[in-house]
Order: C-alpha cells, then structure tokens, then sequence
C-alpha cells in the first residue's frame, strides 16, 4: 500500500513538472526571422553609374544605428545586400528601416540617403551623389546605345543612314524599335554635323529636340550665346541630353558659333 502511494506521488510530480515545462515553452514567444533584400544604382550628380565606391547600409533606430553590410559597387553603379534579422519585439518598430551611406576609394563620405521606414521583403534605394534628384538615362545616352549597336552590326555608322529609296534606314529603324521617326532622324543627323567639328552630337541632339532645325546648312534661328543657353537647358530639364553639357558653354558656344551649319 505505502509502495503504491509512493508511486503514484512520483508519478503526480512527474506529470507536474513536464506540464510546467510544456507550459513555459508555450508562453515563450517565437520570433520570426525575416529575410532583407536590398539593392539599388549610385549615380554621380550627372547621373551616369559610379563604380568601386564604398556602399554601407544600416538600420536606423530612434536614436542609434547599426551597420548591416557593406560592398562596392560594380561597372553599372549597382549593389545588392541579403540578410536576416529578428522581428522587433518592441511594437513600436514594425520592420527595418535602412539607409546607405557611400564613400569614395579614400574613405571620404560622398553622401547619405534618406531613411526607408519599415520596408519589406525587397528595397530599392538609388542615391545621387551631390543630393539631384535619380533621373533615368537620358534619351541622347539611351538612344545611341541601342541604335549603335545595330547600326554597326549592319556594317554603318551613326551619321551614314540614309532615307532615299531603296534604303530607307531611318524609317526601318524607327518601325523596329518602336521609336519615333524625328528622334533616329535627329540622331543621325547629330553624327553626321559632329564630324564637321570638335563638338559632341549630343549637343547637336538636344537643339534639334528642342525645336532648331537645319535647312540649307543653316540653323532655323539665329544661335547666339543666349540661344544655345536656352534651348540646351531646356533639353536638359526633360531629360533629353547630359547635364554635364551646361558645364560646358564656355567651350561648346565658341566653337557651335564657328562651324556650319551657321546663318551669321
């Protein structure tokens, strides 16, 4: 009888001690991990791709930070970060917020961006070196990429495309890549005038997209200083030639002043 209690006094305890332990499990909460993708393109301030500068990326708190990666970029101005982290157990943050800093080859801080406030699964965050706005590729830069290389497998050269039956290059081009006609004709025509002179066809390319035009090898305006200023800005800011081109003036004016096609 007194064996019989004795066991059954084990057995009681024993049930009792694997409840608790069963219990304590339950109510010790399970934090998921998450898993971060993270990439992006760093441009300089005209907004061509910068390679082999020193991306960081970190999470922001209220009032500290911590580092989470860090690698160059690559030929294309790109970089992409993978990691975990914990779900925060405070409710206050809901997910990750990120920024990058990037540094140049020497260490020095080219820039911060802004923060990106509890992200999901997958970020983006493209930063501008000198703090102007992302802007994709221009169309001048865009353009001649994708026609060059289908012009030069034909055996031509931008500037040489003709549109005089049987070889009606600009009209073909135009319906093959969805293109409008002006623009692979402003294009080529740009190629041909730069031959003539020490001045970049995209200049040539941005005065057409903006309204010049040339007839009888002269410009349909009188392009003094002022002129060239206005209508290359004005490409500029709809993103139809590099910004870099206002730079410049000082050197392009003179020498778009000197060359034919001219009306002085």
């Amino acid at each position: 009888m007194k064996i019989t209690s004795f066991l059954k006094l084990i057995l009681f305890a024993t049930a009792q001690l694997t409840f608790s332990a069963n219990n304590a499990q339950s109510q010790t909460p399970i934090v998921p991990i998450l898993l971060y993708k993270v990439g992006g393109i760093v441009h300089d301030k005209y907004n061509f791709p910068l390679q082999n500068v020193d991306v960081k990326l970190y999470d922001k708190d209220l009032r500290k930070e911590k580092l989470l990666a860090e690698m160059h970029t690559d030929v294309k101005g790109s970089y992409g970060f993978t990691f975990k982290d914990y779900a925060p157990l405070n409710p206050e943050y809901l997910t990750a917020d990120l920024f990058i800093r990037v540094f140049d080859t020497n260490g020095n801080l080219l820039g911060q961006s802004d923060i990106y406030y509890n992200v999901g699964e997958k970020t983006i965050i493209n930063y501008t070196v000198g703090y102007l706005p992302f802007r994709e590729v221009n169309e001048f830069d865009t353009l001649y990429k994708k026609i060059k290389q289908f012009v030069n497998y034909e055996g031509l050269s931008l500037g040489e495309l003709n549109e005089v039956e049987p070889n009606k290059d600009i009209t073909f081009i135009s319906n093959e890549f969805s293109v409008e006609y002006d623009k692979i004709l402003f294009l080529n025509y740009s190629f041909s005038i730069a031959k003539r002179g020490d001045v970049s066809a995209s200049v040539y390319f941005g005065l057409f997209r903006t309204g010049i035009r040339i007839k009888n090898d002269k410009f349909s305006i009188p392009l003094d200083s002022n002129a060239i200023t206005t209508h290359l800005q004005q490409a500029v800011d709809q993103n139809i030639i590099s910004s870099q081109i206002l730079e410049e003036l000082d050197v392009i004016i003179p020498k778009l002043m000197l060359l034919n096609p001219t009306n002085r």
